[in-house]
């Protein structure tokens, strides 16, 4: 269930607030553009996704460190593992949590920010798959691990849109991280027949994001 991560980084984001000055809760959403590259997996899988996010920061108009809690949703094409059926792939469902450190080197209305954060990918495959010669399959889930550990580091340029006005426009670059480990098992079931099956290998995803982003409180002048 994805509710349980929501509410994990919730509460690290609400225990991250005391470090920070008298700040601007912001909310906002925006889409992204990622393109993932699996290394360290027997079977190549990678294809350019789309996805839609939303985004939950503490800033300080004064401070320079911030939290902020982000959350992603989209598809992407990830490798099956199989000694059978040779390179299959099947395209899965992704949300990400991700808990981020942000550094703000300036006031200005317009500036660029620096991030760091730390997270989970939940990752669900399909059930109806491929394989490279045509051959039609269905992986079943065996209750495996779907939930997997994600590292990100990136950079935001943030605009104001009007002068006073509590609206930003963004744009994100990022570098992601995930480690599907080979905990998770699935078979792939082809004319009554079943054969193990995994879904693992290093995911390095860079990506770009545009949103945009609602501050509640405004900035102190200065």
């Amino acid at each position: 269930m994805a509710g349980k991560p929501v509410r994990k980084f919730l509460f690290i984001f609400l225990l991250l607030l005391p470090v920070v000055d008298y700040a601007q809760l912001g909310i906002g959403g925006g889409f992204e553009y990622g393109a993932p590259i699996f290394i360290n997996s027997p079977v190549f899988a990678g294809r350019p996704s789309i996805g839609i996010g939303a985004i939950l920061s503490y800033m300080p108009p004064a401070g320079r460190l911030f939290p902020s809690f982000a959350y992603l949703k989209k598809n992407i094409l990830v490798p099956v593992n199989n000694g059978v059926y040779d390179k299959q792939d099947d395209f899965a469902a992704e949300d990400d949590f991700v808990l981020n450190l942000n550094y703000k080197p300036t006031d200005k209305e317009h500036y660029t920010l620096v991030f760091a954060g730390i997270g989970l990918a939940n990752i669900v495959p399909e059930h109806h798959l491929n394989d490279r010669a045509g051959n039609s399959l269905e992986l079943r889930d065996t209750g495996s691990v779907t939930k997997y550990p994600l590292m990100q580091i990136g950079c935001i340029y943030m605009h104001r849109i009007l002068p006073n006005s509590n609206f930003y426009v963004g744009a994100e670059a990022s570098m992601k991280y995930i480690r599907m480990h080979s905990d998770n098992v699935y078979y792939i079931w082809q004319k009554n027949n079943f054969t193990k099956a995994s879904i693992a290998g290093n995911a390095v995803i860079p990506g770009v994001q545009v949103y945009l982003q609602y501050f509640f409180a405004k900035e102190s002048e200065n």
